[in-house]
């Protein structure tokens, strides 16, 4: 309501009566499925720069201030807030809750291969915002995104792509296994339903994963039971996203779609890989969109105008936006230029029949 460029969005939650939540710099909105605003809750000084979560009447999230917070889905006002510690974050990670625990990254702060990084898990008691334990991985998370296996463990991968399952109850650790070791990834892993999870991690640490936008990666399978690695493929560009796995129309069993980027980088081309989900096999490549521009769609634009409002000047996203496979195996993903891409039209490639993403581009498949 204040203008285009006034905000910057970073995650959303939608109800069974398709309202949406969005967190953005400057706090929480709510919209029914016309785009109407119902209500908004303020977080300033802190910005919410992580995904919200929706769970019993409830919204949650978090803030750059160190707190967690729960607020009344229907008007918008605060159940609970709790200190977690001084900071928490800038990077664009999730707020999950599952079996009456919150699960929130926080402690931004030094060692890490990327400067300051959240440190630390907290789990809080989903009803009252009480601590109920607190883990602090081998290596610090960036893009936080916790995965639930059962109502008794959760899994999710650090910045290096080392995957660690632990027991949602008291945060102990199941197993860890894999990353590469002084690395940082702008990716998330994801959790398959044929009991596997997936983690990426780029090759090569910072700076140098970034001076080339053909910088390798690796995507990862684990078997969820006991951490064991089943397949590992490397990527020929940054692997900065969480993958999706599904059916995908026109393709046999399940597929993992990849989004490949290396964002913040003029004239880099984004790709999304397709593999088989059960041994990685590549399926379809497409060569989508170039970055014209020295920045994403709508960062430098809208620079001045936050300014004035006192928000943070740019997103810097990840190149592509991170997938959705709907129910029919249409595949569903923004791209950093502002466009949103759907497939939905048949098309053969690579002896495969597949689907033509990203109708308002060039057809590029191999």
């Amino acid at each position: 309501p204040d203008g285009r460029f006034a905000t910057l969005t970073y995650g959303t939650a939608i109800d069974d009566e398709l309202n949406i939540y969005l967190s953005g710099a400057d706090g929480v909105r709510k919209f029914d499925s016309n785009g109407a605003m119902l209500w908004e809750y303020s977080a300033r000084p802190g910005e919410v720069m992580n995904a919200p979560a929706l769970e019993d009447g409830k919204v949650y999230a978090s803030d750059t201030t160190g707190f967690a917070f729960a607020l009344d889905m229907k008007t918008g006002q605060p159940v609970w807030k709790t200190l977690m510690a001084d900071n928490v974050g800038q990077d664009n990670g999730f707020n999950m809750v599952h079996a009456g625990i919150a699960l929130s990254a926080c402690d931004w702060r030094l060692p890490s291969p990327m400067g300051e990084a959240n440190q630390k898990i907290k789990a809080l008691n989903a009803s009252t915002g009480n601590e109920l334990w607190s883990y602090e991985p081998d290596t610090a998370v960036w893009n936080f995104l916790p995965l639930f296996v059962d109502n008794e463990s959760f899994v999710f991968q650090d910045m290096s792509g080392k995957v660690h399952r632990l027991n949602l109850q008291t945060g102990d650790v199941i197993w860890k296994n894999g990353g590469r070791p002084g690395t940082w990834t702008d990716g998330s892993g994801a959790l398959g339903p044929n009991g596997l999870v997936y983690a990426v991690n780029n090759n090569h640490p910072p700076p140098f994963n970034a001076l080339d936008e053909h910088n390798p990666g690796t995507l990862s399978a684990y078997r969820v039971s006991d951490g064991k690695l089943v397949w590992q493929v490397t990527t020929p560009r940054p692997p900065n996203n969480a993958p999706a796995i599904g059916k995908v129309k026109n393709l046999p069993g399940l597929s993992l779609v990849m989004p490949l980027c290396q964002q913040v980088f003029q004239n880099a081309t984004c790709d999304v890989e397709v593999y088989d989900a059960e041994n990685g096999g590549l399926r379809w490549i497409f060569h989508g969109p170039t970055q014209l521009t020295p920045f994403q769609a709508g960062d430098e634009e809208g620079v001045l105008e936050r300014a004035v409002r006192g928000i943070r000047g740019m997103c810097l996203p990840n190149g592509w936006s991170a997938p959705t496979i709907d129910a029919d195996g249409t595949v569903f993903v923004g791209n950093e230029q502002g466009n949103s891409c759907t497939d939905h039209q048949q098309h053969t490639a690579g002896g495969l029949a597949v689907n033509k993403l990203f109708e308002w581009c060039q057809d590029s498949f191999e």
